[in-house]
């Protein structure tokens, strides 16, 4: 299993990358600000589709969202209670 974390943006938070060993699909987790490290970490995995799953709605956690949905199509998770915040 793979499991690599991103730390950086303005508040220093940390997005996850999970895999598993033989899964095609990869788990974005609260893909912040630091869109290009982000995509260079994933740029080394191979796989076909992506699920972004949120914590929660703060902005340090979701600025990616949009960009990697659109970017790699891809599936987005958040919790309703935290749909009107986002």
């Amino acid at each position: 299993m793979l499991i690599e974390v991103i730390t950086g943006g303005a508040f220093v938070e940390n997005t996850y990358i999970i895999k598993g060993d033989k899964s095609k699909e990869i788990i974005l987790i609260d893909p912040g600000s630091q869109i290009a490290d982000i995509e260079e970490a994933i740029k080394k995995i191979s796989f076909d589709k992506m699920y972004i799953v949120n914590t929660h709605a703060h902005l340090d956690h979701v600025y990616g969202v949009e960009y990697f949905k659109k970017k790699h199509s891809a599936d987005f998770y958040i919790h309703k209670n935290e749909l009107p915040i986002l």
